[in-house]
C-alpha cells in the first residue's frame, strides 16, 4: 500500500479547515447501511476511534446521493466516505451518468474542505452485472485520480470472493463488512 497507487492520501495531516478530523460521514446505499448485523461504518468507528455517521440508505442511487451528501456535510466532517453505483447498475443507468453524479459528490466534499474517500463497488454476483461492475470500477478509479479523491479499492479487497457476501450475491455479510471497514480505515 505504501506509494503503490495515487490515491490522494498524501503523507501529511490533511487540511480540513473548520471540520472535525475525527468525524467521518458515510454515504451510500444498503451496502453502506448494512443488512446483516451492523454496517461497515459502525465497525470503522470501533477500529479507528473516529465518530462515523452512517447516511447509507436502502435503494439509494448516485443521483439521490447528491442531496444526501449535502445533508451529511452539514455535520462538518473531516472525511466523506462514498459508495454508490450498485443500484444505478441494477436500474440500467450508464456509467457516464453515475460518474458525473460521483464527481458532483466529490466536489461538494472538496468545496466543504472535507476529504472525499471514494470506493469501488463490491462484487455483484449472479445478476449478470459482472462486466458492468468491473467497467464502473475502472471509471471510479480514474475519477478518484482525476479529482484527487482517496480511493478504497473494494473490488480488489473482495477479490470476487462470494463467501464475503450474503446469499443475495450483493450485500456483504459480517466478514465482508469488516473487510470494508479495514479498507476504509487504511485511507483515513
Amino acid at each position: 500500500m505504501v506509494g503503490c497507487d495515487n490515491d490522494g492520501s498524501g503523507s501529511s495531516t490533511p487540511d480540513v479547515g473548520d471540520n472535525d478530523p475525527m468525524l467521518c460521514v458515510a454515504v451510500g446505499d444498503s451496502i453502506t447501511d448494512g443488512l446483516d448485523g451492523i454496517g461497515y461504518p459502525e465497525i470503522l468507528a470501533a477500529i479507528t476511534g473516529k465518530t462515523v455517521f452512517n447516511f447509507g440508505e436502502q435503494g439509494q442511487t448516485s443521483d439521490g446521493g447528491i442531496s444526501t451528501t449535502r445533508s451529511a456535510l452539514s455535520r462538518q466532517p473531516g472525511f466523506l466516505l462514498i459508495l454508490y453505483g450498485a443500484n444505478d447498475l441494477l436500474r440500467g443507468r450508464g456509467n457516464s451518468t453515475i460518474i458525473e453524479n460521483l464527481r458532483t459528490i466529490i466536489r461538494l466534499a472538496k468545496d466543504n474542505q472535507t476529504i472525499p474517500v471514494i470506493a469501488t463497488l463490491t462484487p455483484i454476483i449472479g445478476r449478470g452485472l459482472s462486466s458492468a461492475t468491473e467497467a464502473l470500477n475502472r471509471d471510479i478509479r480514474v475519477l478518484a485520480n482525476t479529482e484527487g479523491a482517496r480511493l478504497v479499492d473494494l473490488e480488489k479487497a473482495f477479490g470476487g470472493d462470494p463467501s464475503l457476501l450474503l446469499s443475495d450475491g450483493l450485500h456483504p455479510n459480517d466478514d465482508g463488512e469488516e473487510l470494508m471497514a479495514k479498507a476504509f480505515a487504511n485511507k483515513l
